[in-house]
């Protein structure tokens, strides 16, 4: 069995994804905008020895993702949906004796600070849900 551990922002991504392609009518907005601004200090101030350009292009990503779902919904902020979202996330982490801190702020930091390219980073995340 394989011991999955998935970040806030992949399941923000799969949402944007089904709300992008009008499977899902809530807007995930809100969430992106606040993860995007969370990445922004996280790969500034935990991922010291990452190269910068890897850094920067996760940021700007992020805050991609949360404009393309800006120009497609507008301000349609979702509360409840947000929310209900990122407590069945932390639930989801307490069910695996894990914590929104273990994972980004200990396993994270650990993926996040080898001194590898973007591809190889991707590559060690993908790979690393399934350990």
């Amino acid at each position: 069995m394989y011991k999955m551990i998935v970040t806030y922002c992949q399941l923000l991504w799969t949402w944007t994804i089904l709300h992008f392609f009008g499977v899902v009518e809530s807007s995930p907005f809100i969430s992106l905008l606040l993860a995007a601004i969370f990445t922004t200090f996280h790969q500034s101030f935990y991922f010291e020895k990452a190269p910068i350009t890897r850094r920067l292009i996760i940021i700007l990503f992020e805050f991609a993702v949360a404009f393309v779902v800006f120009f497609k919904s507008g301000f349609k902020f979702d509360v409840l949906e947000n929310l209900t979202l990122f407590v069945g996330y932390n639930v989801y982490l307490a069910t695996r004796n894990k914590s929104f801190f273990s994972v980004y702020f200990k396993k994270m930091r650990e993926i996040g600070n080898k001194n590898s390219t973007i591809q190889e980073y991707a590559k060690d995340r993908f790979e690393d849900l399934f350990k």
